[in-house]
């Protein structure tokens, strides 16, 4: 049971567009996820988490011979140059498959790390990630697929929503309702959509929570069919993997 303490309406914004209004704890308002602009009117700017550019992993005949991966939150720091991914400016090579992992909406984590900008999954996530992903890749039933045999892949972590829909409380205060909010607004969904065009997966692994999965889901879906043609793979969010639930649920091989 969550106890209510004083409370107050704020309005959400992403640049100049008002996105929603939340009414929140006032003790809830201490997160770096959310810059105040206007003390009066109770405006709140959502700051934007990058897109991460993770590193490499090869696969060769139900075998990884090598890997080179950036979850960690110290990998990721020793690697600061290279990790931030605007898709506008995708510098990383075209011709050179992709692994996309799609997650929700970056964690209240992600904003602590003193850095100029979030970066995603830097938390208990990316540890998990660093410690499993490799394993989770192998046992996902891409071997079953004719002609998937040998490749090196860019992996690329990025969130459906780039803003922190659990404004830095517990996620079963405000995240859902927020995440539905946002996931309405156009700039958002074309944000989601026109990332994952410009990466052009040949992978596309959608990790998130339940209300993350169910939209990715349907989105995914919708672009693949129309633009991409990429494998897709459904599985846990890696905040839960330990060892009995290492194998990908679903995969769909269109």
């Amino acid at each position: 049971m969550v106890t209510i303490g004083k409370s107050e309406t704020i309005d959400l914004y992403i640049g100049n567009e008002k996105i929603t209004s939340v009414k929140i704890e006032e003790d809830d308002l201490k997160t770096n996820g959310l810059t105040l602009k206007d003390s009066q009117s109770k405006k709140y700017y959502m700051k934007k988490c990058c897109d991460n550019f993770i590193g490499h992993i090869e696969y060769n005949n139900c075998s990884i011979p090598e890997f080179d991966l950036w979850f960690s939150e110290d990998k990721r720091l020793d690697n600061i140059s290279e990790v931030k991914v605007d898709h506008k400016e995708y510098k990383y090579s075209k011709e050179t498959e992709k692994i996309v992992i799609i997650l929700e909406s970056p964690h209240k984590d992600e904003y602590k790390v003193l850095l100029p900008d979030p970066l995603p999954a830097i938390g208990g996530t990316g540890r998990k990630l660093h410690s499993f992903f490799p394993e989770v890749f192998l046992k996902s039933g891409l071997d079953n697929l004719i002609g998937f045999e040998k490749a090196k892949y860019e992996v690329i972590l990025m969130n459906i929503i780039q803003y922190q829909c659990s404004l830095g409380a517990s996620t079963k205060l405000y995240r859902d309702r927020v995440f539905k909010e946002l996931w309405k607004n156009k700039f958002v969904y074309d944000s989601f959509e026109n990332r994952l065009k410009q990466y052009n997966p040949r992978i596309i692994m959608n990790l998130s929570t339940d209300i993350g999965k169910i939209e990715a889901k349907k989105a995914l879906e919708n672009i693949n069919k129309n633009e991409l043609g990429s494998i897709l793979i459904e599985g846990p969010h890696p905040s839960s993997w330990n060892i009995p639930r290492l194998k990908i649920v679903e995969m769909n091989n269109p």
